[in-house]
């Protein structure tokens, strides 16, 4: 598992938000602070209480 400041940092790793399971969670955590984590391996994003958040899908960078 990798720890998040938010969701807008999984850019950086090469990964964006392809389906939410509550777009609710999803806007607040990126409009706060709130630690998510994801999985690398199922590609699945937590919240900080453990709540599945979202799908990521995996892009290439050119």
């Amino acid at each position: 598992m990798k720890k998040l400041n938010s969701l807008e940092a999984l850019e950086y790793d090469g990964l964006i938000v392809a389906s939410s399971a509550d777009e609710k969670e999803v806007n607040k955590s990126l409009d706060t602070e709130i630690e998510l984590t994801y999985d690398p391996e199922s590609l699945k994003v937590f919240s900080e209480s453990g709540t599945y958040i979202a799908d990521l899908k995996k892009i290439e960078r050119v």
